[in-house]
């Protein structure tokens, strides 16, 4: 009988042991990260073949405690290395230790590799050579504290790696790792169940669940072995056990049930095929279908079966809290279309995965990558529902946002307003700014807490307020979306990418606000600012009852609303000047959506000063609302609006014909107005430009109306 030990993952060394058992093993013994055991060679055969679970398989041939380092030295040149492998066959060896070492365990690789090759020159005339890329034979020394323990290492390469990943997703699981997830979550033997999995990434999950389902030994494939360099190995025997293996999944497959992975993202699939097909399996399909479309496909309809998910992690506070609503679309999918089956999840946030919005009836550990995870498994949607309690500082912000509905509902209602500010950080514990979307979607912004306020109290209060928001408004966590707006300094600038929202990848949401009589595509899920100042709705209005027969000119013009009802309201042209090409590009489509293209319509892709430069066009009306900062695309230049207002408004007059009006606006709290030209007429409206809903907001803009001298 020889001796035998398995590496395997922290926590998961009793699934280890069962592996063991089933191999024939006997004496097992769990240690923290390893089984070890005793069994024969087919013992081993069979372990390597068929382990879901570890890492290595390690055969003991020594074992020496001590301090002294020549006693050591001597004890490892009596081993007979020689009836192990050849001088022909390259090695490697390697190292761990724990505890208190009596010398270091850097001489004691060393001599370890010295008295191999002492060995060898005394007894055969012949030494091997040191093999770091491709060793025939691999020697592993654990030590703890003063016990030495030596290893020929019979896997050769993790035993994780079954040969048909190449293709990896994002944040993949390992393939021990996901076995070890379905095995926790009941697939853990041959069936003709069902197993879907709507968020597989590159497959690792729906492979290894069509494996343990068609009774495949994972290791079947795999044609790099350690021991094969190795004297003791018998290649009949491999084969024999090898042979077994084949017709234990010839028989099981027939009898495996439907399985299907699915995903939003086209290359995650085509990634899972690609790996499934080096698999040399059958039964398995993968489909490009986002979560909200899945409908369960017929041949799964009526089974019992599993559902194993993966969903995507998030590490900041923010991505955490998007994550939330890909959560809570996952417990919605469940409870709706397969309340039957048992829904397991992977989650390194017991928090996150409360989003699912039930009580798991079991939890495990488990790590992923080095990071810890907890798995959570539930069952009977419809009896494990989660109801929380808010706080009492939350039902007070539940109650204060309950009163805006009503007042402001009352005023939008009077006033055809269907998109607008419902709360803006009116208590202080609860600093969000909350634009309510066409009475269907709920943007929510987050003041980044500063560095005083503790990290969890913030998260709290930001998962309570999502929860009551829903309850206040009926809505669902999906019609949520969530970002955390930070103060920019310097010429920093908010873009796609900074202070995004965490939306799941493809989720980019782009819905129809109305305003004034036109329609506006607003982008909820990428951007801090969504593509519509909501702030300007009373300049926008005044701007369609006044353009009528005269040329209008949009500078720093964002997404084109300000020209959309100055088309609406019959000027004569219109042209809109942006420095983004994605702004430009959004204004068209806004302009398009309206059924307002043509010639008369012009756009500009270009930095507002230098076109301001070179421009001889004169122009009615000239809507002039700039960043407080900005950069060049060259990084050259800067614009400060406090700075550089006075020759910006300059070049604007310039183009404003006799008689025209300049509406200047910007959203700089500290800003103070420097400009005055004799002969021009000026006046500041920022009472009457801020709306009912935004009047709580503390410098939200300010705006002026500036005039040029009668024509």
């Amino acid at each position: 009988m020889n001796k035998y030990f398995a590496a395997v993952p922290r926590h998961l060394e009793d699934l280890a042991s069962r592996e063991a058992e089933q191999a024939g093993g006997a004496n097992i013994a769990l240690t923290r990260g390893g089984v070890s055991f005793e069994g024969d060679l087919a013992a081993a055969y069979r372990f390597c073949l068929w382990s879901r679970i570890s890492s290595r398989l390690l055969l003991e041939i020594g074992r020496w405690e001590g301090t002294e380092e020549d006693r050591y030295y001597r004890y490892l040149l009596e081993l007979s290395w020689e009836g192990l492998f050849t001088s022909e066959d390259g090695f490697l060896c390697d190292m761990t230790g724990s505890g208190k070492p009596p010398f270091s365990d850097r001489f004691a690789l060393l001599k370890l590799k010295d008295a191999i090759v002492d060995r060898f020159r005394e007894q055969t005339g012949k030494r091997p050579s040191v093999d770091r890329e491709n060793p025939s034979v691999q020697v592993e020394c654990h030590r703890k504290n003063s016990e030495y323990t030596f290893y020929l290492d019979l896997s050769g390469d993790s035993l994780h790696k079954r040969g048909y990943r190449r293709d990896k997703g994002e944040a993949a699981l390992r393939e021990n790792t996901a076995a070890a997830f379905l095995i926790r979550s009941g697939w853990s033997e041959p069936t003709d169940r069902a197993f879907l999995d709507p968020m597989c990434g590159s497959g690792t999950l729906c492979i290894e669940a069509a494996m343990i389902a068609s009774d495949r030994a994972p290791a079947l494939e795999r044609t790099r072995w350690g021991f094969r360099g190795w004297k003791g190995h018998r290649e009949d025997l491999w084969q024999e056990t090898v042979e077994e293996a084949r017709g234990r999944y010839e028989r099981g497959l027939p009898k495996m049930g439907p399985i299907l992975g699915c995903d939003r993202d086209g290359e995650s699939v085509r990634k899972a095929r690609s790996n499934f097909n080096r698999s040399g399996m059958k039964g398995v399909r993968f489909e490009e279908i986002p979560l909200e479309k899945l409908k369960v496909p017929s041949d799964m309809a009526g089974k019992t079966g599993l559902i194993a998910v993966n969903p995507p992690y998030g590490i900041r506070l923010e991505e955490r809290v998007g994550l939330e609503g890909l959560y809570r679309k996952l417990g919605e999918f469940y409870r709706t279309q397969l309340p039957s089956w048992q829904l397991s999840v992977i989650t390194p946030d017991k928090e996150l995965g409360m989003a699912v919005q039930l009580r798991a009836f079991r939890e495990n550990k488990l790590d992923n990558g080095g990071l810890p995870c907890l798995l959570l498994h539930f069952r009977d949607p419809e009896n494990s529902r989660l109801h929380t309690v808010l706080s009492p500082q939350a039902e007070q912000f539940k109650n204060r946002l309950s009163k805006n509905v009503k007042r402001l509902g009352k005023w939008a209602r009077k006033n055809d307003v269907t998109s607008y500010r419902l709360y803006d950080a009116d208590l202080p514990d609860y600093n969000f700014a909350l634009d309510w979307y066409e009475g269907r979607w709920m943007h929510f912004q987050e003041y980044a807490p500063t560095a005083q306020i503790d990290h969890d109290k913030a998260e709290k209060r930001v998962k309570e307020g999502i929860q009551a928001i829903c309850e206040v408004l009926d809505i669902e966590r999906s019609a949520v979306f969530v970002k955390t707006r930070r103060r920019q300094k310097g010429a920093a600038q908010y873009g796609k990418g900074e202070n995004r929202a965490p939306a799941v990848k493809g989720e980019t949401e782009k819905v129809i606000a109305r305003e004034s009589g036109s329609l506006f595509l607003v982008n909820l899920s990428d951007y801090v600012d969504t593509g519509l100042f909501l702030d300007h709705r009373p300049v926008r209005k005044w701007i369609r009852d006044n353009s009528a027969d005269r040329d209008f000119l949009n500078l720093f013009a964002y997404t084109g609303s300000a020209t959309v009802l100055a088309a609406a309201g019959g000027a004569r042209s219109t042209t809109t000047v942006d420095g983004s090409r994605t702004y430009t590009a959004w204004a068209r489509e806004n302009l398009a959506f309206n059924k307002l293209s043509g010639e008369k319509h012009r756009f500009f892709c270009d930095d507002c000063f230098t076109w301001l430069e070179k421009d001889r066009g004169g122009y009615d009306l000239i809507f002039l609302d700039p960043p407080t900062f900005s950069n060049s695309k060259s990084g050259k230049t800067t614009f400060d609006i406090q700075k550089d207002h006075v020759r910006l408004i300059d070049l604007a007059l310039a183009r404003l014909k006799p008689g025209g009006t300049l509406i200047f606006s910007n959203n700089f709290r500290k800003f103070q107005m420097e400009f005055a030209r004799e002969g021009y007429g000026m006046e500041e409206v920022t009472s009457w430009s801020v709306p009912e809903d935004f009047k709580g907001s503390k410098g939200i803009h300010r705006c002026w109306f500036i005039s040029s001298p009668g024509r």
